[in-house]
């Protein structure tokens, strides 16, 4: 009967032994080429639109943001990029040169867009329902938005 205990203790710790030394071999610590720095940790990604100079078409473009900016002022973020620039040299806003940024206020759900004095949204040429359009969207890809209110010269669009 103790020979079996001890056969029993000897092939436990032999398997025992076995795990521990296999185990030791897998555990290789992966180390990257370039460590990611928090700047780098903190991008996003969120949508803009802008309309392709080739088409005329608007497109959705995807920027990586830095979420530390997004988070101190959201909406004012999206309405700066849709009113500059896009990345992407294939496209162009939607909005004339010269337009300036609107004030923007969140209540209930809802984002107001005022665009006080720029007139130049209201000219001939300019498609008042695009503007409308591009700013829903952009906006609604924040899910505490559920409507988009875009005022000019006073006037609801």
């Amino acid at each position: 009967m103790q020979k079996w205990i001890i056969l029993g203790v000897v092939v436990v710790l032999a398997i025992l032994t076995t795990v521990i030394v296999f185990n030791m071999e897998i555990e290789t610590e992966f180390v990257p080429e370039v460590e990611a720095s928090n700047e780098t940790l903190r991008k996003t990604n969120v949508s803009a639109y802008f309309k392709n100079k080739a088409s005329n078409v608007v497109e959705k473009e995807n920027i990586l943001l830095d979420s530390k900016n997004l988070i101190k002022d959201p909406y004012n973020e999206i309405v700066s990029i849709l009113i500059n620039k896009p990345e992407n040299e294939n496209l162009v806003s939607i909005f004339p040169d010269g337009t300036a940024m609107p004030e923007i206020y969140y209540e209930k759900g809802v984002v107001t867009v005022d665009f006080k004095e720029n007139s130049e949204l209201l000219k001939e040429g300019i498609n008042v329902d695009e503007i409308k359009q591009v700013l829903n969207d952009a906006l609604k890809q924040f899910t505490e938005v559920e409507n988009v209110v875009v005022i000019v010269d006073s006037k609801e669009l």
